[in-house]
């Protein structure tokens, strides 16, 4: 059986969507043949290759609103032979790519993940674009309990996502930074309430902080703050730092895998529910304010053996969500219980 699964970005593109499908892709094609159709964000890419046995197809287009969503379409037009030969489409995200071909193939099976951090409130046009998706695809899963919420999705797949936490070493005390922040750096991140809250405890104590993660406008002129453009394995410097500020489910259950006490700040109703709505709001530490999550930094610094109790809760939680374990939910079920996969 054929999946065709589609991504706006692939790797080796860092960020939480490529690492779900990159992973999913890895554990479903022992019995499935999979291939991703994606863009060509850098030139220096092929525009056919195979990444750890899954085929990657990519494709240029020109980047201007509204114009530019035609030559998706266009470029899918070309490869609509690709559509034709899978058995199951799945979008992560870009079902407007798929639109077209909805209409085309009406029989196609095709499945919707929804991922993202999204802006507060939700506009009318991103719920209605889910709304649609969810509508016209035979099955949906939402990265996040929040996003199936705020978007009123009446999908009861959930899932938030998955480690490989084979490739992440035990821990020292060999600590070079207090303070680590790894995940998208923008305005719609809580990058800034995290950088408030360490001006906060810097009136006291040196905390050196380091921020990991792709921007084109960061300039940041603090000899305790440190930035690096992201990278794709964050595990050595995530080692090196004695707490983690969370930014993004995919950085909470690295640091869980590498026994790290994680720190979450929300300033909206969303933000809030992203980070405590979830299984693992009992071992992370998340305020609503920097005054607030700067006392509990204090305070756990001051008290390790509370520390230890929930590293060691997220430890033994985090092992199970593996893409060993996971990968049934984070792939709409249709997909693992046909028959013909058994065959």
């Amino acid at each position: 059986m054929k999946v065709l699964m589609l991504s706006r970005f692939y790797y080796p593109h860092i960020g939480g969507v490529e690492t779900h499908v990159k992973g999913i892709s890895k554990i479903l094609q022992r019995n499935l043949e999979i291939s991703v159709l994606t863009e060509k964000f850098d030139r220096s890419l092929k525009k056919l290759e195979i990444v750890d046995g899954t085929k990657v197809y990519r494709f240029n287009y020109q980047k201007i609103k509204f114009i530019g969503l035609f030559g998706i379409w266009m470029e899918l037009f070309k490869r609509r032979k690709m559509i034709q030969n899978s058995d199951i489409i799945h979008c992560h995200d870009v079902f407007i790519w798929y639109l077209p071909f909805r209409i085309i193939y009406p029989k196609k099976p095709v499945f919707i993940t929804f991922h993202g951090f999204e802006k507060y409130p939700v506009s009318f046009k991103d719920c209605l674009y889910k709304k649609i998706a969810e509508r016209l695809t035979k099955g949906s899963l939402c990265i996040g309990d929040f996003v199936k919420k705020y978007n009123k999705l009446e999908t009861n797949n959930v899932s938030y996502g998955a480690v490989d936490t084979t490739i992440f070493k035990k821990s020292t005390n060999d600590f070079v930074y207090d303070l680590i922040y790894w995940g998208r750096v923008g305005e719609n991140t809580n990058i800034k309430l995290y950088l408030k809250t360490v001006s906060m405890l810097n009136k006291n104590k040196r905390f050196k902080f380091m921020i990991l993660g792709d921007s084109d406008n960061f300039d940041i002129k603090n000899p305790y703050i440190f930035y690096k453009k992201a990278v794709s394995n964050p595990v050595e410097y995530i080692n090196k730092s004695r707490y983690v500020f969370a930014g993004g489910y995919l950085s909470v259950l690295e640091a869980f895998s590498c026994k790290k006490l994680v720190f979450a700040i929300y300033d909206n109703p969303l933000r809030k529910d992203y980070y405590l709505k979830t299984p693992f709001k009992n071992f992370i530490v998340c305020e609503r304010s920097p005054e607030r999550l700067a006392n509990k930094l204090q305070y756990y610094s001051k008290n390790p053996q509370e520390i230890t109790l929930k590293i060691n809760k997220a430890y033994y939680w985090v092992v199970d969500q593996n893409w060993e374990n996971r990968f049934i939910l984070d792939a709409p079920r249709p997909i693992i219980d046909r028959k013909s996969i058994q065959q």
